[in-house]
């Protein structure tokens, strides 16, 4: 199955905003009239919105110090790895103001899966690994294409679009939770990408014939959701597009799975199953001392409400004794785990010592390179 990406015109405004930007021009060449994939043509198409321009400031500044980190931000074609790797940068500035210019991209050798960011201080190394899971990764990733994708349709037409999103409401199963949490009903990343590729061409032959309030209806990925789509508007003009997008209520948040049951149900969920699998990598490889090997989890992609919940005080101690439960000895490979929210302004959470010997060695550091409070664990808690 190949990998769906949409793919955004290159306009005048498109070239306008990236003459702007010296250095991501200096990596980068558009040509007027063709249609890229890369995520940044989309940023640049839309200088309108200041926070967008507040972003490829921030790019285009970070370029010369962040090497193969802003240059895989140029080339991401996937919206989430993008947002992925921009919390990679937004790290490695954040370590360089704070602690100087030892701060760097790690470079892995070749085939072999390294961390992303490296660090000496006082004749010690720091690896740091960022990861940044997102939950309900069909449903996010559904939300996140169907409307940029009809934004930029390749048709013809102009149009305004109102778009909804809602559990089959088939009477015999009304009651059933799979119809109220639709979220749970949608499948995995690569059944939404096969629906994608399906939907795009049934809508653009069904624009063709379709004139103002007529009503496109398809069963969603996973056939537990329908997707109802009113053209409210028709024009001739393809620049000119509306979308309207609203959803069901849902009763779902990433909070939620670190505030129910205890550190055993954390860890069967999707975070829990995803922090595992993270642990069980050795990205920043063997113990040894004068080494920190660090893993940040970033909240920032979580499906919550208010993803800075992990400085609650009852989801700090559920972290703690989840990271416990899920970093066995076979599975000890990072010395701290540290959460957090990766932005132009990193904030961070109460760290979880997973190798107690290194609180010391390089409590110092953790302190200078501004990553939060410092809770020392003691031994078997």
């Amino acid at each position: 199955m190949k990998k769906f990406a949409i793919t955004y015109p290159v306009t005048d405004l498109t070239l306008q905003t990236l003459s702007r930007f010296s250095s991501i021009s200096k990596e980068m060449t558009l040509k007027l009239g063709e249609r890229s994939p890369c995520e940044i043509v989309r940023i640049m198409s839309n200088p309108h919105y200041p926070h967008l321009v507040q972003l490829l400031s921030y790019i285009d500044e970070s370029l010369s110090i962040s090497e193969k980190i802003g240059i895989r931000l140029l080339t991401q074609t996937d919206p989430f790895e993008f947002e992925q790797n921009l919390a990679e940068l937004f790290l490695l500035s954040s370590l360089k103001i704070q602690i100087g210019e030892a701060v760097f991209p790690y470079e892995s050798p070749r085939s072999i899966s390294g961390p992303d960011i490296e660090a000496h201080w006082q004749n010690k190394k720091i690896l740091i690994e960022v990861f940044s899971p997102t939950d309900f990764d069909g449903f996010q990733r559904m939300n996140r294409y169907l409307s940029s994708l009809l934004k930029y349709l390749e048709s013809e037409y102009g149009f305004h679009l109102k778009i909804n999103i809602v559990p089959d409401r088939d009477k015999s199963k009304i009651y059933d939770q799979d119809a109220l949490y639709y979220p749970y009903t949608i499948p995995d990343q690569r059944k939404v990408r096969e629906w994608l590729f399906g939907f795009k061409k049934q809508f653009i032959d069904w624009l063709k014939e379709s004139s103002k309030g007529e009503i496109f209806t398809t069963r969603g990925p996973g056939e537990k959701i329908e997707v109802v789509i009113q053209l409210e508007e028709k024009n001739d003009d393809p620049e000119i597009r509306q979308i309207g997008f609203t959803q069901a209520t849902r009763s779902t948040d990433t909070s939620l799975f670190f505030t129910c049951g205890g550190a055993d149900y954390t860890s069967r969920t999707q975070w829990g199953k995803k922090l595992q699998g993270k642990l069980s990598k050795r990205q920043c490889g063997y113990p040894e001392k004068g080494k920190l090997r660090m893993l940040v989890v970033n909240f920032t992609l979580a499906d919550a409400g208010k993803p800075d919940f992990f400085l609650r005080e009852n989801v700090i101690r559920r972290i703690d004794e989840t990271i416990r439960l899920l970093a066995t000895p076979e599975c000890m490979e990072y010395d701290i785990v540290l959460p957090g929210n990766l932005g132009y302004q990193c904030t961070f959470g109460v760290p979880v010592w997973l190798e107690n010997r290194r609180i010391t060695e390089f409590l110092d550091f953790i302190d200078q390179a501004g990553l939060g409070r410092m809770h020392p664990v003691e031994e078997g808690i």
